[in-house]
C-alpha cells in the first residue's frame, strides 16, 4: 500500500491506542482492563513500522510503500507459520540504505522494536483494581522479555546486529 495510506494505518492505530488510555481511566473499573488490554495491543503493534519510518527518514534511509506480510517469529517457532498472524511492515529503499552508514542502520532496525517494547509501558499510568494492575504489568513486562529475546533471534535486533556496510 502506498506510504500515506499506511501512515494513515499506523498514526491512527496508535492513536486509537492512546485515547483508549484516555477513555480507560473514566469507565468502570470492571471495563478499565478490557480498554487497557486494547490499548496495549495497539501500541504494541501500530507504532513499530511508523517508528521506523520517522526514524529512518530522519537518518537518511528512504521507504518505498508499506506491505502485509508474515511475521519472523514463523522462523523461529514452526507452528507460528500455520497461523495467519498479519503483519504490517514498510519495504526500505535499497538505494538510499546502501548509501547511509553502519550505526544508522542499525538505529532504524532497533526503533521499531523499542517501539513495541516501551509504548505500551503507558498502560501503567491507568489505575486498576487488584489483580488487573497485576495482570497488565505481567502482560507489559512480559512483552519486553519476550520482544528482546524473539527479537534478537529473528527481528529487529537480530537484523540489526547483521548489518554492513
Amino acid at each position: 500500500m502506498r506510504l500515506r495510506v499506511g501512515h494513515a494505518v499506523t498514526l491512527s492505530g496508535t492513536v486509537l491506542g492512546l485515547v483508549l488510555l484516555y477513555f480507560a481511566t473514566y469507565v468502570m473499573s470492571s471495563v478499565r482492563m478490557i480498554f487497557a488490554l486494547m490499548a496495549f495491543f495497539t501500541l504494541w503493534y501500530f507504532p513499530h513500522t511508523l517508528c521506523h519510518f520517522i526514524v529512518g527518514k530522519f537518518l537518511g534511509v528512504n521507504f518505498s510503500y508499506y506491505f502485509v506480510g508474515r511475521t519472523g517469529l514463523r522462523r523461529l517457532i514452526k507452528s507460528v507459520g500455520k497461523i495467519p498472524i498479519p503483519l504490517l511492515g514498510i519495504k526500505i529503499d535499497r538505494n538510499s540504505f546502501d548509501e547511509v552508514a553502519r550505526w544508522r542502520k542499525r538505529v532504524m532496525f532497533l526503533s521499531g522494536v523499542s517501539a513495541s517494547m516501551f509504548l505500551p509501558v503507558l498502560c501503567l499510568v491507568v489505575p486498576q483494581p487488584y489483580p488487573y494492575n497485576v495482570v497488565i504489568l505481567l502482560i507489559v513486562f512480559g512483552n519486553i522479555m519476550f520482544t528482546l529475546v524473539t527479537s534478537y533471534l529473528v527481528g529487529d535486533i537480530w537484523k540489526a546486529r547483521r548489518v554492513k556496510d
